[in-house]
């Protein structure tokens, strides 16, 4: 599948703000992982931005972060907005 540029913007900034999270919760990729029942790669490609994932697999990694989804959605949509005016700019 071929992503768009607002894709790409978009996946690129959902795996920094949930590294962000994992980070500052002390959680490992291998922890994070047993706890949403997702593999540590795949993890690992979602926070690089190289995967797209599932509302599923996002609600996963949300709930074993102790957060909703609709939090992280929010600032995501925040950094994406950010990047659109830094690009404008």
């Amino acid at each position: 599948m071929r992503l768009t540029q607002e894709t790409t913007v978009f996946c690129t900034a959902l795996g920094r703000e949930l590294h962000r999270r994992r980070v500052a919760a002390s959680l490992s990729l291998n922890r994070l992982a047993e706890m949403s029942g997702l593999s540590q790669p795949m993890i690992g490609f979602i926070e690089k931005g190289t995967s797209v994932p599932t509302v599923a697999s996002l609600y996963r990694i949300a709930r074993a972060l102790g957060v909703g989804v609709g939090e992280i959605v929010a600032a995501v949509d925040a950094a994406v907005a950010e990047a659109r005016q830094n690009t404008r700019a």
